[in-house]
C-alpha cells in the first residue's frame, strides 16, 4: 500500500507500508529530479506519524493515494472546495 500530497513549497513523497513480524509499519520515500531516492530509515507504527515525520523534513505526501483511507481524505478535501453559485 502506498500513498502517492505535493505542494509547490515542498518536495513530494510517497508513504508506503512494510510488514515486520506480523506488524504493519509505515515509511516514506521521495525520488528527486535527478532520479536519486531519499528514504527514511525509521519505521512508524502509525500512518500519521510517518506523514508528520516526512513533513518535518520538508516533504509532503502526494494526494493521488488510493489506499483504505483515500475516501476519508477525498471527503475532507471536497469539504474545502467552494462551489460557484
Amino acid at each position: 500500500m502506498t500513498m502517492t500530497v505535493g505542494t509547490t513549497n515542498s518536495k513530494a513523497c510517497e508513504i508506503y507500508s512494510v510488514l515486520r513480524k506480523n506488524a504493519l509499519l509505515w515509511k516514506w520515500r521521495s525520488t528527486g529530479a535527478d532520479g536519486g531516492m531519499t528514504a527514511c530509515a525509521e519505521e512508524y507504527a502509525l500512518f500519521f506519524q510517518c506523514a508528520a515525520a516526512a513533513r518535518a523534513r520538508g516533504y509532503e505526501p502526494r494526494s493521488d493515494w488510493t489506499g483504505p483511507c483515500a475516501s476519508v481524505i477525498a471527503r475532507r478535501e471536497a469539504a474545502k472546495t467552494v462551489l460557484p453559485k
